[in-house]
């Protein structure tokens, strides 16, 4: 079941403290209706009472989806104490194969998640950013964020002469790459994360290819 407490946050604006609502475990199979409001962000952003800023709020959050067997765990504070992490992945153990994936933050939660609702592979789809990182100059910080016909598409960071800081963009990334990342994994079995929860991310790709 879902697991909703309260904590304290200050507002990015006024600086005036309130206490808000913390959903430390989602079971969407429980309470649907969180599910979207995990997938556009809304479930971690509070509004000040005090001067109306929209502030987004970290803690940590466990995703629990039992019907598509996964657990997504949210820890933008670094791991938990092991005895937590432990009792968690037996609850896992014991329902099942599931796909087991930690995340530092809202963002990259909803990322992993449309990933999955969209039935691809994380470690593929962190091999495409990779590729993609290598064959466009300049462009950084790439997210999944849906399906286009033949093309997966992603917002990312093009720095450039003219814009130095960096303009966010989105970019069409064929699925022919995705398979030949795909191909990789395939051609070799022993890349794969590790048992249990783990990170899938950019690092996870370094630590593969080094």
């Amino acid at each position: 079941m879902s697991i909703i407490t309260q904590g304290a946050s200050v507002c990015s604006k006024c600086g005036k403290e309130h206490i808000v609502k913390i959903y430390k475990s989602i079971n969407v199979a429980q309470d649907p209706e969180l599910k979207a409001k995990v997938l556009d962000g809304s479930l971690f952003l509070w509004e000040c009472p005090d001067c109306g800023t929209s502030n987004l709020v970290a803690y940590d959050c466990l995703y629990h989806d039992p019907e598509e067997k996964i657990m997504v765990w949210m820890l933008p504070f670094g791991e938990p104490e092991g005895a937590e992490k432990t009792a968690i992945m037996n609850q896992a153990r014991a329902m099942g194969e599931y796909r087991l994936r930690i995340v530092k933050n809202a963002g990259d939660l909803m990322e992993k998640l449309i990933i999955f609702e969209s039935g691809l592979d994380d470690r593929c789809m962190e091999l495409v950013k990779y590729v993609a990182g290598k064959e466009m100059p300049g462009v950084s910080r790439l997210h999944f964020y849906r399906m286009q016909d033949d093309a997966m598409v992603f917002s990312g960071m093009r720095t450039s002469p003219e814009h130095p800081q960096g303009v966010m963009e989105g970019f069409g990334i064929g699925l022919n790459v995705y398979e030949d990342c795909q191909g990789i994994l395939t051609r070799n079995p022993d890349i794969a994360s590790a048992e249990g929860f783990c990170t899938v991310d950019a690092a996870w790709v370094d630590s593969i290819l080094s």
